[in-house]
């Protein structure tokens, strides 16, 4: 889910508050929840109006943290300014981003989804399609394909066996799907 304000990208979404201090709890929406250990601030998008929120003391977009509890399936979080449940709760439902250049470097040849949305499908050097979305259901990641000549859509495991490279600075995967595999 990509933020509003350029290169921002999600890492939670802020759920319900906890008890009456303030704390709030947010799902993960990334695979290394970690990080929320070495951020200071972070933006909170309202995703039912597309927009940034503000601080309400500061007028900030900026959100820093006073403290963070990182558990096995979600988050506790407080805010400076937000110290109780009064106040905490305008911020239930944001998507909480931070700055892309903040984000976890991942492995060669491992890809955050949102770098793979929009990017050409080839298959044997000819374009198919584009890539519209990447989930994992379990297995391994999928690719949802829109297909140039139809519009339909196919899915594409993210497998050595199917997908043959990825550039990103040509925006472009390279596939040997098997025959059959689009008709």
């Amino acid at each position: 889910m990509p933020g509003i304000k350029k290169n921002l990208i999600a890492i939670g979404k802020i759920t319900k508050t906890i008890g009456v201090e303030g704390v709030l709890k947010a799902e993960y929406l990334t695979d290394f929840p970690e990080r929320f250990r070495d951020i200071d601030y972070v933006f909170l998008l309202d995703e039912k109006k597309n927009k940034l929120l503000k601080h309400h003391l500061t007028g900030s977009e900026e959100y820093f943290i006073d403290s963070s509890n990182i558990l096995k399936d979600s988050l506790r979080i407080s805010f400076t300014g937000y110290p109780s449940k009064e106040t905490a709760e305008k911020l239930t439902g944001s998507i909480i981003e931070i700055e892309e250049e903040k984000r976890v470097k991942l492995p060669e040849g491992f890809y955050y989804y949102y770098e793979l949305a929009d990017l050409k499908v080839f298959d044997r050097g000819k374009e198919i399609g584009i890539i519209k979305s990447v989930n994992n259901y379990g297995g391994s990641d999928v690719f949802h394909v829109i297909l140039k000549n139809d519009g339909k859509e196919i899915l594409i495991p993210y497998l050595k066996e199917f997908v043959k490279s990825v550039d990103l600075e040509k925006g472009r995967i390279d596939t040997e799907l098997i025959d059959g595999f689009i008709d």
